[in-house]
Formats: C-alpha cells, sequence, structure tokens
C-alpha cells in the first residue's frame, strides 16, 4: 500500500489470539516502549493516537490483506498481547 487510508485498530490481549486463514500479510515483533508516552503516528505526522501501553514487554502482530493491490481499501487487525503469557 503506497497512499490513502488505512483503518487501523489496536487491541490488547492477555495471549497470543488465533490467527485467522484470512490474513495475507503478518509481521510479528518484540515490543517494550522506551518511555511513559507511546504515540501512534500518522505517516507524515498529520495526526496521532496514544494507546496508553504500560512499559512492559509486549509481542505485536500486525495483519493485513489486500497490500499489493494498492488502491482497495486494506483490512488490518493488530493485536499486540503481554509478552509475559505463553504464544501458541
Amino acid at each position: 500500500m503506497h497512499t490513502g487510508d488505512i483503518g487501523f485498530t489496536v487491541e490488547l490481549h492477555e495471549q497470543a489470539p488465533d490467527l485467522a486463514d484470512e490474513w495475507e500479510d503478518v509481521v510479528e515483533v518484540s515490543f517494550r516502549p522506551v518511555s511513559p508516552r507511546v504515540l501512534l503516528l500518522q505517516w507524515a505526522g498529520e495526526a496521532a493516537r496514544d494507546p496508553d501501553l504500560a512499559q512492559i514487554d509486549y509481542r505485536v502482530r500486525y495483519c493485513g490483506t489486500g497490500m499489493d493491490e494498492g488502491r482497495s481499501p486494506d483490512t488490518i487487525l493488530r493485536p499486540p498481547w503481554t509478552r509475559s503469557t505463553r504464544r501458541p
């Protein structure tokens, strides 16, 4: 996806949620905030959102479909969960 609006949702889970077969692209990384405030910034900084995350270890998953279509709206699910719980 190069331009256009993309819906974005942050979900916190105690453990890794199941990964549905519908997702074409999945990226998963470890994340720990280095300061008390975390901001999700729009590409050029036009808007910012504070997901109000504690300074603990998270596992963050970004899932999307239709990323190669360019102009089509994407469907995205991003559920971070605490790293202290077991992943499947």
